[in-house]
């Protein structure tokens, strides 16, 4: 754009704006200062709107709210009651001072400011229930990506049946503004607008019976979720309540009514609340949240929202009032002012004080350790079991893969003679509760097959050397040794190993209540107590797990001298250091600076060990759902600042992969040929924004200077051609609704602001993939070229992923999987692909829906993870 159409489109914009301005100030400026009045209530309104309608997380609670109704509906219906109430009443105490000084200016009655007003009765009223209109669009937006709707928008009509709910709201506050105005409101015998309110009153109640006729339809008919029929008919119904309520209230107030004592009991009564939702977030927040779930956490959390804010307001006006006869210039801003100056002085002194959010350790009291397996029920079958207790007796990692390697070869050589072992690494990324699942539902299915042919792999726990796990992923991975050793400890009870089962809680809530009514308010108050949001999160992973994850990290893995006959895979549970950026891992092994570069061993630094629910949730505090975690030592020691989300620094794990894969590779091997053990790799990613061509790291084959190599996926070009001026990454552009790899429009102020942040954001994905393309070429210089050829030389990686521009992506196909060389593969959660939906759109959060939770298992069924899988199995020796 040249800068004379800049210049015009500008000039356009001033005048346009000008004229808005106009219009307001001129013929609209009550409605102006009536909406500037209530400023609090939309305030909280736009914030709802965006948690509820603009974030996966918010989406994902309305699909869980059609999937499990229940008895949920009915605390749904009372509390978009309650934040409406509050929306109503906030609204109202704004309008109320706004009448009360403009009276005071014009020297008029208050009642005549009101009667010549059109916005004084109905205004707040609407901005209630905008609570319930929130809510119908939020189950609109969720319901609108299910399937059963996504299949019927080829239908005339019937692609639109999502929107049914809001437009049932917009229809009933129109019916019951009419209803009020023709009937029930007895403030004024004029009513100038009768006749538009009989026109209103039949068209609301015909769009009325015309969507309960698509309600019966879609619920007798059966293609639709019954959930979505329900949870509309409670939604429009707490609306209707809430309206009829208030007309029933005020239909006997005249306008001129001393309003003071209606305002204090609405105020009271609206706040009351408060203490017991205190109360119950700190004694019982899981109870709380498996009882109400995040969603009516959330809508009931906006409403207190206001309710607090009224009352601290009431409350200044009164304190103002007393103040002002002893100091006449005392007003509720300055009593507002010096209160919020306080409370700024009380959180600074309140940090000098106490810790904020430490990390839990076993130093005071101990940890329960966790259940020793039975004789016989782990893979080697041996006899005794002793568990590590102390973090200074881990094994380095040489001394992990020759115990390792003396339990796999038993298992693996007799059907192999003469073949490498497997050594099996694991890296999966971070994710979230998607990420979560879909790690242990990965690892459930290999369990429960490689148990099938456990004669000729010894099964997954003989061959899995060890897990590298990022955020969602550690949690994940966490669940699986928990099930593992529940297995173990007692196969009559626990007869699978059944991780992602456990993992369908509501883990979002517990923490939400935390966060809102006790992480809060403890930021200027003494140390009441330390079970903080993020402690929520830990209790909910133990109680997910029948408290395995309560017990004591290191107590679920065996001592050295146990390791070579009792075998559990090591974990490394990557995160990040706050202030140095470093990783710090929190592992079985000892995390030694000459195999993990540049990296702190989270044992070393805290001088204890901690639960396992701990030690997985030190590695996923995320942004704000989870506080940064204080690395204060064991016995009250230094304070070594905070541990956040392994996402910050690499959200594959694939590094961390690498350096151990690399080091327990040469422990074994040596310099021995043929190698005793090959690396046999397996990456679990859960961004369904990988696409196939840039960022889906897999090992490919193709024809290379008249020879078949294995080349990467994402160094080589999409075809031939586009190679000719140099194999650059294609920068992707928009298409569809897809945003590009640029900003598109964004408001260059706003960038200002948040680049830094996007920026931190994006690139932890960014070094995910790098890591994962590091890892997955060095596995690839170790396969032959062509046919029964020997290796490539592993130090060659350059020429290895350089040989990836003289081919194409088109051109190649799936490396071949063989059972005596080393191999990587890649189970990828992707997105639409070749116009084909995904089985599901799993958010990034803490919380999925049953039908989400239950869909993620597709996924193997998609992104090629069907011939990925299968790969796995051969480079692991599992018979065809």
């Amino acid at each position: 754009m040249n800068e004379y159409a800049q210049i015009a489109i500008w000039l356009t914009f001033v005048v346009a704006l000008g004229g808005l301005l106009w219009l307001l100030s001129a013929k609209l400026s009550s409605l102006a200062h009536a909406l500037g009045a209530m400023w609090a209530p939309l305030v909280v309104t736009a914030v709802a709107a965006f948690v509820l309608l603009f974030n996966d997380q918010g989406q994902e609670l309305g699909v869980g709210l059609m999937n499990e109704p229940g008895f949920r509906l009915l605390w749904l219906f009372l509390a978009l009651i309650y934040w409406a109430l509050n929306n109503w009443h906030a609204g109202r105490l704004g309008l109320e001072r706004l009448y009360s000084a403009e009276a005071l200016a014009r020297g008029v009655a208050r009642e005549d400011v009101i009667n010549g007003s059109k916005w004084a009765f109905w205004a707040p009223r609407i901005i209630g229930v905008c609570a319930h209109l929130l809510a119908a669009l939020h189950l609109a937006r969720a319901a609108a990506t299910q399937p059963e709707f996504l299949s019927s928008r080829s239908q005339p009509y019937l692609g639109y049946l999502p929107y049914a709910a809001p437009a049932a709201i917009l229809a009933a506050t129109a019916l019951l503004w009419s209803l009020d105005y023709r009937i029930v409101s007895r403030r004024s015998a004029a009513r100038p607008y009768k006749k538009l309110a009989d026109v209103v009153f039949w068209a609301s109640a015909g769009v009325e019976c015309l969507l309960a006729g698509v309600m019966v339809y879609a619920l007798v008919s059966e293609r639709f979720p019954a959930g979505f029929v329900w949870a509309t008919l409670w939604i429009v119904l707490s609306a209707a309540a809430f309206l009829l309520l208030i007309s029933h209230l005020r239909k006997n107030r005249a306008s001129g009514v001393d309003e003071t004592a209606a305002l204090w009991n609405w105020t009271l009564g609206l706040a009351a609340p408060l203490p017991l939702a205190v109360i119950v977030s700190v004694y019982a927040p899981l109870a709380a949240g498996r009882a109400f779930g995040s969603l009516i956490i959330g809508v009931f959390a906006f409403g207190a929202f206001l309710a607090a804010v009224t009352f601290c307001s009431l409350a200044a006006e009164w304190l103002a009032a007393r103040l002002k006869r002893r100091w006449p210039g005392s007003t509720p801003r300055a009593v507002v002012s010096f209160a919020l100056v306080g409370l700024v002085a009380l959180a600074v002194v309140t940090s000098f004080i106490r810790p904020f959010h430490r990390v839990r350790l076993c130093d005071k009291g101990g940890c329960a350790a966790a259940p020793p397996p039975l004789p016989g029920a782990a893979p080697t079958g041996a006899a005794t079991w002793t568990a590590l207790k102390d973090p200074a007796n881990r094994p380095t990692v040489e001394e992990a893969a020759k115990a390792w390697y003396a339990q796999a070869s038993a298992a693996y050589a007799p059907a192999h003679p003469g073949k490498p072992v497997p050594m099996l690494v694991i890296a999966t990324a971070g994710g979230g509760i998607r990420a979560a699942v879909w790690t242990a539902a990965i690892l459930q299915q290999l369990e429960a097959e490689l148990e099938l042919s456990k004669d000729a792999t010894g099964g997954l726990r003989s061959l899995l050397f060890a897990v590298s796990a990022v955020s969602g992923g550690s949690v994940g991975a966490v669940a699986y040794l928990a099930a593992v050793a529940a297995h173990e400890a007692d196969p009559q009870r626990h007869k699978a190993i059944a991780p992602a089962s456990q993992l369908g809680q509501d883990f979002l809530a517990p923490g939400l209540l935390r966060w809102i009514f006790v992480d809060g308010p403890s930021n200027v108050l003494p140390e009441l107590t330390r079970d903080d949001r993020g402690v929520a999160l830990e209790t909910g992973f133990e109680e997910a797990t029948d408290h395995m994850l309560a017990n004591a990290f290191l107590s679920f893995f065996p001592d050295k001298e146990t390791a070579a006959s009792r075998w559990r895979p090591i974990l490394l549970l990557n995160a990040t250091h706050q202030e140095t950026g470093r990783r710090i891992i929190t592992s079985n092994v000892k995390i030694e600076r000459q195999v993990f570069q540049d990296s702190y061993d989270a044992f070393q630094i805290l001088g204890a060990d901690m639960r396992a629910s701990t030690a997985a949730h030190n590695s996923a505090r995320f942004t704000y759902v989870s506080p940064a975690g204080n690395l204060i030592a064991a016995g009250g020691g230094e304070n070594r600042g905070y541990i956040i989300d392994g996402g910050y620094f690499e959200n594959y794990g694939a590094a961390t992969a690498l350096e151990l894969s690399r080091e327990a590779a040469r422990a074994i091997n040596g310099d021995e040929k043929p190698p005793k053990v090959r690396r046999v790799v397996l990456l679990i990613s859960s961004d369904p924004g990988l696409d196939a061509e840039r960022a889906r790291v897999r090992l490919r084959q193709g024809q290379v200077e008249g020879k078949m190599k294995c080349v990467l996926s994402t160094a080589t070009p999409a075809r031939r051609e586009e190679a000719g001026a140099g194999n650059f990454l294609p920068f992707k552009d928009a298409a569809k609704n897809e945003k590009n790899d640029g900003e598109g429009f964004i408001l260059s102020s706003y960038n200002e602001l948040t680049a830094p942040l996007f920026g931190v954001m994006s690139v932890r994905e960014a070094h995910g993939v790098r890591a994962a393309e590091e890892l997955a070429a060095e596995i690839c210089a170790e396969q032959p070229v062509s046919a029964g050829a020997a290796p490539a030389n592993p130090e060659k990686l350059q020429a290895t992923v350089s040989e990836a521009a003289k081919t194409s992506f088109e051109e190649t196909q799936p490396w071949p999987a063989r059972d005596d060389h080393s191999f990587f593969a890649h189970l990828a959660m992707c997105g639409e692909e070749k116009g084909d939906p995904p089985p599901a759109k799993p958010p990034l959060g803490w919380v999925l829906s049953r039908g989400t939770r239950e869909a993620i298992g597709e996924f193997l069924k998609n992104c090629d993870n069907e011939t990925e899988y299968s790969a796995l199995k051969t480079a692991l020796g599992v018979p065809r």
